[in-house]
């Protein structure tokens, strides 16, 4: 966390940091190695600082994937909304026009690595073919609102009625 803190500070004050992270972002997603190395480090201790955490609240999770687990499940969805003719690209971005009433949900940044909405709509994919949920809650602060109405509606585009169980 104090790292966290320390970066942003930091990059407040020198963009290029920003820039930087963004590219070992990108490398981590082509599976470049030394970056992997870096990430799972990272991982491996903040899943330990977190379970300290879930412990003290009594927390126990029956399956648990974090957003990287979803590196490699992210493709066959963007091929899909190509297929779709839902993918268009923007300033170099691809995104998904979602009507009058919401901005675009972006799919790719214009170096080709992903976003949020790609890595949750890969896992909202991976969920209902795992568990096929009833249900798909998702609990969230609201400042996450529009994200969340934005990839549900880009599953409804797709075509898919399991879209209405994602709340």
């Amino acid at each position: 966390l104090s790292l966290y803190v320390k970066f942003h500070d930091e990059a407040e004050k020198d963009e290029s940091l920003n820039d930087e992270a963004r590219a070992w972002f990108k490398k981590i997603e082509d599976g470049d190695e030394e970056a992997l190395s870096i990430f799972n480090r990272f991982k491996e201790l903040t899943l330990k600082e977190v379970g300290k955490v879930y412990d003290l609240l009594g927390v126990k999770f029956d399956s648990y994937a974090g957003e990287s687990f979803y590196n490699d499940k992210m493709q066959p969805v963007i091929d899909e909304l190509r297929e779709k003719n839902l993918l268009e690209p923007s300033e170099g971005a691809y995104i998904v026009r979602l009507g009058d009433d919401m901005p675009p949900c972006v799919i790719l940044k214009s170096d080709g690595a992903t976003l949020y909405s790609t890595r949750d709509l890969a896992a909202a994919f991976y969920r209902k073919k795992t568990y096929d949920f009833y249900k798909c809650l998702y609990v969230v602060a609201y400042q996450q609102n529009l994200h969340f109405k934005q990839w549900f509606k880009v599953v409804e585009l797709m075509g898919y009625d399991w879209a209405k169980d994602l709340e």
